[in-house]
């Protein structure tokens, strides 16, 4: 039996708003390239996929291997692709990384003429320091338009991969381990109770020792005979044999609120998301925290944003790491893109702050992915200009040790504290590290609009360049 208790987390005010360190793209960005569409992080190691890049064919698809440097800067290091991969693959729609272990899905790879019956690439870390593939992964019995690699996570020895089309369409997922001598084989298959065509079971995956957690966003039974509210599976393993204990609904399920859009587990907890539940309006989405007691998976908080509003879509993707959770939301922020960030103190989920991007326009898709790994998040914004190569991709990187300095910032007169990433974003002019308000003068000087600290013609010619109604 599950038990359930319940804390909604909504904070009075405006939300902590943080803004990058490190804006990465890849050394050949390309009009359309929808780099950061999946991002990992992984201590030194960043893993970055575009499934629509044509470097290797129109949509095959493309990952990009980023490593920290003595700096503490992220450099592109390589480029990957599968050896087989070819026209529309679709190879980087999914990533795992562990270590020096790396798993790419590619969803509609064809297996044996099957179009669109997807495959995975298994990649390890040599001494050199790249990354070589060392398998390729399919269905145990490919189909057509499957999709299998929709979704992937890695673990250890065993990888589950996903499958959305999987079981005449209902969905599956597949685990395979690893023996002593490096190879690969099919371990289970799993499919969940009551699932039936459209469900989109296993349309997230994760996968954590002996625990598996399948989410089903489009599940239907017991939905009050209405459709989309969603559950969460989770399966067990006796061996070499997987069985699922639970089916999981957060406590308030409604229809269409797609519950287990996104899932991961970790540490005891599991991360589900409901990124249509409506909370603050509709479709801005949610988080909710499950945690096991020793028998059940209880739920035990719920996860929403401070500035919710409806269309942010939070919970698109979404990770658990240590006592921090981000979800991402890529119409958050009026359309620019957010990432928001909660921490557990011992005791209760609160919100931490919102990652922007500071160039963010309407419509780059930031928060398309998320990935956390320690102090370092990273967000995938895969529509994203970049050096003026329209829709290129980014991903950007922020320190959440380091994003807390604040100091005086000068903006239109007046002087507030600020990040100096934050003052920038709005166009102040920061004062440094340190630097308090009473010792700060901001007198105003309207006409030096490029804060400079003298009008110039330089001012003169924005004002002209934007000449006319303000929108």
């Amino acid at each position: 039996m599950l038990t359930t208790i319940l804390t909604t987390v909504i904070l009075a005010g405006g939300p902590t708003i943080i803004t990058e360190n490190a804006k990465l793209y890849p050394n050949d960005a390309a009009q359309w390239g929808g780099f950061g569409a999946q991002v990992v992080v992984d201590g030194d190691t960043a893993v970055m996929t575009s499934p629509g890049n044509d470097f290797f064919g129109l949509d095959a698809g493309a990952a990009w291997i980023f490593h920290r440097n003595t700096d503490g800067e992220f450099e592109q290091t390589q480029i990957l692709a599968g050896d087989d991969t070819g026209f529309l693959d679709s190879f980087g729609y999914s990533v795992a990384l562990q270590g020096e272990r790396l798993v790419v899905g590619a969803r509609y790879h064809i297996v044996g003429g099957l179009v669109n019956a997807g495959s995975a690439y298994i990649f390890e870390r040599g001494t050199d320091g790249l990354f070589v593939q060392v398998s390729q992964l399919v269905a145990p019995s490919p189909a057509l338009d499957e999709a299998f690699g929709w979704s992937i996570d890695l673990d250890g020895d065993r990888i589950v991969v996903g499958a959305r089309n999987g079981n005449a369409g209902a969905g599956a997922a597949y685990v395979y381990v690893r023996a002593s001598n490096g190879s690969w084989s099919h371990e289970s298959t799993l499919s969940g109770g009551g699932i039936d065509a459209g469900d989109e079971f296993a349309k997230s995956v994760s996968i954590v020792g002996d625990r598996v957690a399948c989410g089903a966003p489009y599940y239907a039974a017991g939905c009050s005979g209405s459709n989309r509210c969603g559950s969460v599976f989770i399966f067990e393993r006796d061996g070499s044999t997987w069985d699922e204990v639970h089916r999981l609904t957060p406590n308030d399920l409604a229809n269409e609120d797609y519950f287990g859009y996104a899932v991961d587990l970790a540490d005891g907890r599991l991360l589900a998301t409901s990124v249509y539940d409506d909370d603050m309006g509709p479709q801005s989405g949610s988080g909710y925290i499950f945690e096991h007691d020793g028998s059940d998976l209880a739920q035990t908080a719920k996860l929403v944003a401070p500035d919710g509003q409806w269309n942010d879509f939070m919970g698109m993707c979404g990770q658990l790491e240590g006592d921090r959770v981000v979800m991402g939301g890529w119409y958050g922020n009026d359309g620019r893109g957010a990432a928001w960030l909660f921490e557990h103190d011992g005791a209760d989920w609160a919100f931490l702050s919102e990652a922007w991007a500071s160039d963010g326009e309407n419509y780059d898709i930031f928060g398309r992915a998320v990935s956390m790994d320690g102090d370092t998040l990273m967000v995938g914004a895969d529509w994203a200009d970049v050096d003026g190569v329209a829709d290129a991709g980014a991903v950007y990187v922020y320190d959440l040790a380091g994003n807390d300095q604040e100091g005086a910032c000068c903006t239109n007169g007046t002087c507030v504290s600020s990040t100096a990433s934050l003052c920038a974003y709005f166009g102040g002019v920061y004062q440094g590290d340190d630097t308090d308000c009473s010792d700060a003068d901001c007198t105003s000087c309207m006409g030096d609009v490029d804060h400079d600290g003298a009008v110039t013609v330089d001012d003169l010619l924005t004002v002209i360049s934007q000449f006319g109604p303000c929108p």
